[in-house]
């Protein structure tokens, strides 16, 4: 595929999950980006960035980093607000044992 041109309309979905067990240390925070059906970018755990997998994100990229580092950042403080609601409802819910997940589309 190509890149997004013209003036056609394109679906953008982000997906947010956090996966967690009996203690926060062990916890996954996986975010994904898709145009379309395309996977566009995703979060990478141990550069704590979103990274672009298309050419035409890479542009972007580098045409705007600061988007690009803003959106990081936002990533990254999705991810403490999804610890601290899981650990709010687990308490709420007296369910400290076991695996939880807390997943969000946008």
């Amino acid at each position: 595929r190509g890149g997004c041109t013209g003036s056609s309309s394109h679906l953008l979905r982000i997906f947010y999950t956090l996966f967690m067990g009996s203690s926060q240390d062990g916890a996954q925070y996986i975010v994904v980006v898709y145009v379309d059906d395309q996977l566009v970018a995703r979060f990478d755990h141990t550069t704590r960035r979103l990274l672009p997998q298309v050419a035409w994100l890479l542009n972007v990229r580098e045409e705007d980093s600061h988007f690009w580092d803003a959106t990081s950042r936002r990533v990254n403080s999705t991810e403490l607000s999804f610890r601290n609601e899981l650990h709010v409802l687990r308490i709420y819910h007296n369910s400290s044992r076991g695996f939880h997940s807390w997943q969000n589309v946008i």
